[in-house]
């Protein structure tokens, strides 16, 4: 402001500066309690995993061949339960369907790669439960041919699949159940709790059990 020419100038409030101050304070307050609040469980699990990649970058890797099949879990196990029911299935058909071929088996079990049912019966015949042969198939005969039998031979994985066919032995089930054993496992539910949460469970039972008769008898004091 101008008075009598000459410029004036009021200080400022200290109220404003010590607001101020305050809010400075207040800031950093706030940022202190941020910097030491913890972190979710999300992010402590991105910390530890970048904290992996940045400890195995410069570790030496190794490359695995591994041939995955339906029976193969991600880590590279057999899941047997699986395995012997496929190969259960596999000789039940073959069983009730003797000198079946093989482009019928494909087609009966289509879920699965040709490749991958081949294998399996492959392992049928090498615990002996089937046996695999193929046709000879010679030209078509005319009336004026001679009659030959037809010969008939073990079969291989690069004979034709349409002459092809499977024969079960006669011990094929009993060899099947050798091979696969009783057992324990494989007789419970597909869906029961392993045997160490079923014993948790127990303990915790008999444990309620305890309480409530120790408090019945304290009750009768």
């Amino acid at each position: 402001m101008l008075n009598n020419g000459q410029a004036v100038v009021h200080d400022q409030p200290e109220a404003s500066s010590s607001a101020g101050a305050k809010s400075l304070k207040r800031r950093r307050n706030k940022d202190q309690l941020v910097e030491f609040r913890p972190l979710s469980k999300a992010q402590e699990m991105n910390r530890r995993l970048e904290e992996a990649v940045e400890r195995d970058r410069y570790k030496p890797k190794k490359n695995l061949s591994l041939s995955m099949h339906p029976w193969h879990k991600v880590d590279g196990a057999v899941n047997h339960r699986l395995l012997y029911r496929w190969l259960t299935s596999l000789l039940m058909y073959c069983i009730s369907h003797p000198g079946v071929l093989l482009t019928v088996i494909y087609s009966r079990f289509n879920l699965m790669a040709p490749v991958h049912l081949y294998y399996l019966l492959e392992i049928l015949q090498e615990y002996g439960c089937i046996k695999l042969f193929v046709m000879d198939v010679r030209p078509k005969r005319t009336l004026f041919s001679t009659y030959r039998p037809v010969k008939t031979e073990p079969a291989t994985e690069f004979d034709r699949e349409e002459h092809t066919y499977i024969e079960p032995c006669p011990s094929a089930l009993s060899t099947l159940s050798m091979f696969i054993g009783d057992h324990r496992k494989f007789q419970e539910n597909f869906l029961a709790p392993p045997k160490n949460v079923q014993a948790e469970g127990e303990d915790e039972e008999d444990e309620e059990e305890a309480g409530e008769l120790n408090s019945q008898d304290s009750d009768k004091e």
